[in-house]
């Protein structure tokens, strides 16, 4: 498609003519000026034109040579997936493939070989770029909050995890995208600590979220 150019002599990318660059579990950047060592793309209607130009191409264009078939689901931009003071930092495009397709391990790493993409083995259990729905797992979590011995019937979004464990802790949290599974709590917990409604949650203040910074570093998480 025209998207990243490689130099004849040793296959290394020439940045001077790459329009974007794929690496990790689904990043598309765009090479842009002014933030990219090597950009060439501009930050205004030629940001925009490649962006739109690859959202709707790629899910058309790559295709499984064997089938035939669409291998990418979509192509969302960072603002429709990311929100906050931090999204600059997101990437500017991001991949789903479909189903049953995963990025080929070099490609993770803004590295080459024989496919952009492979089929996922019926016996992989995770790996970067995988459709969400094509993975599972499984939370073990014990506190004093916790009702002893509750296993859910049903599977929730790995977005409930974090609500939860840290409303377990007492710990206030900004907006997220699930909130706190109630099913989990013990009714004394509840009555005491009830669960806030996604509308109701509050944006951390700059003195709390210094707090929680301080307190992942103690804990080796940063």
């Amino acid at each position: 498609m025209g998207i990243i150019e490689r130099r004849e002599l040793d296959g290394s990318i020439d940045w001077s003519n790459t329009l974007a660059h794929y690496m990790g579990h689904g990043q598309l950047w765009i090479n842009l000026q002014g933030r990219d060592a090597h950009g060439i793309v501009n930050h205004q209607d030629e940001y925009e034109e490649v962006s739109e130009t690859l959202i709707k191409a790629l899910p058309i264009k790559v295709r499984d040579p064997q089938t035939g078939e669409a291998v990418i689901e979509c192509v969302y931009r960072k603002e429709e997936l990311y929100q906050g003071d931090y999204l600059f930092c997101a990437p500017d495009l991001i991949v789903i493939f479909k189903a049953g397709y995963v990025p080929s391990a070099n490609s993770t790493k803004l590295g080459f070989d024989a496919a952009a993409f492979i089929p996922a083995s019926a016996d992989t259990v995770v790996i970067d770029g995988a459709h969400p729905a094509s993975i599972s797992g499984f939370l073990l979590a014990s506190a004093p909050a916790f009702v002893q011995g509750m296993i859910l019937s049903e599977p929730v979004p790995l977005t409930v995890a974090t609500p939860t464990l840290l409303h377990a802790l007492e710990v206030s949290y900004g907006a997220m995208d699930s909130v706190a599974l109630k099913e989990f709590f013990v009714p004394d917990y509840l009555n005491l600590h009830p669960i806030k409604e996604t509308g109701d949650q509050q944006v951390l203040s700059d003195e709390e979220e210094e707090l929680v910074i301080n307190r992942l570093r103690d804990l080796g998480y940063i």
